[in-house]
Formats: structure tokens, C-alpha cells, sequence
């Protein structure tokens, strides 16, 4: 028996309603029947901090039973209504997924950071067209400290160098750097 005007229900009920006076005169009668309908738990893939190289993307994929999706950056709506998607951009990203009964629920948040490619200078010491038995001189000047960087070519196949690299026989030649404290990679030519 609950004479004020609120009752709070948990769960699933069928609650019969009688309406009385205050001498006790029975009036009206009715059921309502109560339905909980439960709330989407969301979740994404990810850890809550990631890193990424410039230029790359991070899958972010929404894990939970949702009728609908939307996804947030810094709090506001993407447009993005798919449970999976590649984000590029710096941010902390989150999903809301809903239900057909516009019950929702909001996951935890993934914030991604970009790592800077690492910018090297390719120097050259003597002249790149050079007599048999001649040689050139490749080094790669750069400001991200230790790096390595990887020289490939049709002859001399991929190798790792820390330092100069001399050249004593024709090809082309394509030069990856690779910061050691990021795993970025980029390529000089």
C-alpha cells in the first residue's frame, strides 16, 4: 500500500492500481504492466592512451549490443555511425550506443597522441657519378637523436646502418629513417 503519488520499481513488475478516498469509498481500478528494458553496455577495443606515427590511423571499434552508434571526439559528435571506424587525429575519442528503446550507454574513452615522423637530411660527400673503383659518401643528418636508417637497393638488398654509408656501385638507392623511441618511420631519397 503506497499512499503518495511516486513508487519506484526495479526489474520487471505488474502493479494493480486502486484508487480509494480518504473514508475508505473504493473508486477506479487499473494494471500497469512495467517493462525494464536493459541499457547497452559500450566499451572500445583500445587502451585508454594510443600513439600512432603521422599518417597512420587507429581502428576504434565499439564493443556492447547497440541498435545505434554514435561516435564522440573531444565530447562532440563525429558523424560517424558505424561500430568501427580509423581515426587520424589527435583527441580523446568515446561511443554512445543506443537501443531501440533509446536506452544508452557511453563507453570508456580511448585519447590518441601522433608521434612526428622523423626528419632527416640526406648529405651527400662527393659527386654521385663516380669513375670504377670511386665511391660517394650517404649520411643522414637528423634532429631526433638516435635513429637508424635502412638503404635499399637492387644489388645490396636491406641493411640497418647507425652511420655513413659508401657507395661504390651504381643503383638507386631508397633510404628509410627510423626513430628508435617512436618506431616512426619516413623516407629521404
Amino acid at each position: 500500500s503506497n499512499t503518495g503519488s511516486t513508487l519506484t520499481l526495479n526489474g520487471n513488475s505488474t502493479i494493480f492500481v486502486l484508487g480509494a478516498t480518504s473514508i475508505g469509498c473504493e473508486g477506479s481500478t487499473d494494471t500497469v504492466k512495467i517493462d525494464e528494458v536493459k541499457v547497452p553496455l559500450m566499451l572500445i577495443n583500445n587502451n585508454s592512451n594510443e600513439s600512432i606515427c603521422e599518417g597512420d590511423s587507429l581502428v576504434l571499434e565499439a564493443i556492447g549490443t547497440a541498435d545505434a552508434y554514435e561516435w564522440l571526439k573531444d565530447g562532440s559528435p563525429m558523424g560517424e555511425s558505424k561500430n568501427r571506424i580509423a581515426v587520424t587525429q589527435i583527441g580523446t575519442y568515446a561511443v554512445k550506443g543506443s537501443n531501440k528503446n533509446l536506452c544508452h550507454d557511453t563507453s570508456n574513452s580511448t585519447t590518441l597522441s601522433l608521434n612526428p615522423l622523423p626528419t632527416a637530411e640526406l648529405s651527400i660527400t662527393g659527386d654521385t657519378t663516380f669513375c670504377e673503383g670511386g665511391s660517394v659518401t650517404l649520411k643522414l643528418n637528423s634532429d631526433k637523436g638516435e635513429f637508424y636508417y635502412l638503404v635499399t637497393d637492387g644489388q645490396m638488398g636491406s641493411r640497418e646502418l647507425t652511420s655513413d654509408f659508401t657507395v661504390n656501385s651504381s643503383g638507386v638507392y631508397n633510404i628509410s629513417t627510423k626513430e628508435n623511441t617512436n618506431g616512426c618511420t619516413n623516407t629521404s631519397r
